[in-house]
């Protein structure tokens, strides 16, 4: 009878559904400070910094502004350093993360992969093409927090 109801018990807790990672598309609104972070031990100090802006209305869009290592996000550059900004979309995959490509191609591109809640960021970027597998240099860690409402306006000027 003890197994019959521990099976029970645990089989009724696998069936209630976990709150999703992040908060509502209505709470994710706003002005966000990032830093993304290469993930190898070698490429550690490679660093960039910036803004991301998400918007949930009419659409969920948004920008981002970045400087600083470029090699982070696996671009080559002919400086270690320099800016890149950039006007994107994002959706939440089934399990609840958002996904927002930094660029793409047909066959490239970089996708951060983000958890945020109440007003705090943490992530994963991992670049992608088919030429081969992803390997840790190719890969970065995304921190961040809300500092105010989105400002749509910086984001207007891109396009």
């Amino acid at each position: 009878m003890r197994t019959l109801l521990g099976l029970v018990l645990a089989g009724s807790a696998a069936c209630t559904t976990a709150p999703p990672p992040s908060d509502p598309d209505h709470l994710l609104a706003g002005t966000y400070r990032v830093t993304l972070t290469a993930k190898s031990l070698e490429h550690r100090s490679q660093v960039l910094s910036g803004t991301l802006i998400l918007a949930d209305q009419p659409s969920p869009r948004g920008c981002f502004y970045l400087t600083g290592d470029l090699r982070v996000i696996a671009i080559d550059a002919a400086t270690d350093t320099g800016s890149f900004a950039r006007n994107t979309r994002w959706v939440r995959s089934p399990d609840g993360r958002l996904k927002l490509p930094l660029y793409r191609g047909v066959d490239y591109g970089y996708t951060l992969t983000l958890v945020i809640r109440n007003g705090s960021l943490v992530g994963d970027g991992s670049y992608y093409a088919p030429s081969g597998g992803i390997t840790s240099s190719d890969e970065s860690s995304v921190q961040g927090v809300r500092v105010g409402p989105p400002e749509l306006l910086r984001c207007y000027a891109l396009r």
